[in-house]
């Protein structure tokens, strides 16, 4: 079966875990296997730094060892989405790995969303007509506005193997 990494904000949310067993039995129910983040066992470190570069490098392996990444890319505590989720992103195109996407918000533009936001500064904003960041949106093979169309694109990218 083929693996696929769930990347994403949804570990921040309090029903993480539910929520993520959730997600990995609905890939489980289409033929992958579905790797969550919180599924990592990481040995709990007295140095807080530690423990986040066991987090890292754990959900690291994992994208190592998945032969997709399926992604919500919904807007995380500002305009765009999750830092995290946007590095998990790339990381696997490096790879040549195919990432799909969905979000909330497609319809609403990037510069839109960013001057909604308070306290401006005198930067410019990109102003490409996007919903995200011009590097993000490209450097994602398909970007769906749910989580069900997301699945749709995952099927025709990357068939689900016998298992």
């Amino acid at each position: 079966m083929k693996k696929i990494y769930l990347a994403g904000p949804d570990v921040f949310r309090h029903d993480a875990l539910a929520h993520g067993r959730q997600l990995v039995n609905i890939l489980k129910s289409r033929g992958y296997i579905g790797l969550f983040p919180l599924d990592n066992l990481i040995p709990e470190a007295q140095d807080p730094a530690e423990t986040a570069r066991s987090i890292f490098q754990a959900n690291r392996q994992m994208i190592d060892d998945a032969d997709a990444v399926l992604a919500n890319l919904s807007p995380f505590r500002g305009p765009s989405a999750d830092c995290g989720t946007v590095w998990e992103c790339g990381y696997a195109h490096a790879q040549k790995k195919p990432v799909i996407g969905y979000r909330s918000a497609l319809t609403r533009t990037y510069k839109d969303a960013v001057l909604s936001q308070q306290g401006q500064d005198e930067l410019l904003v990109e102003d490409f007509g996007l919903w995200d960041n011009l590097m993000l949106v490209y450097g994602i093979d398909q970007v769906s506005s749910s989580l069900e169309e997301a699945l749709g694109h995952l099927a025709d990218l990357v068939l689900p193997s016998k298992s």
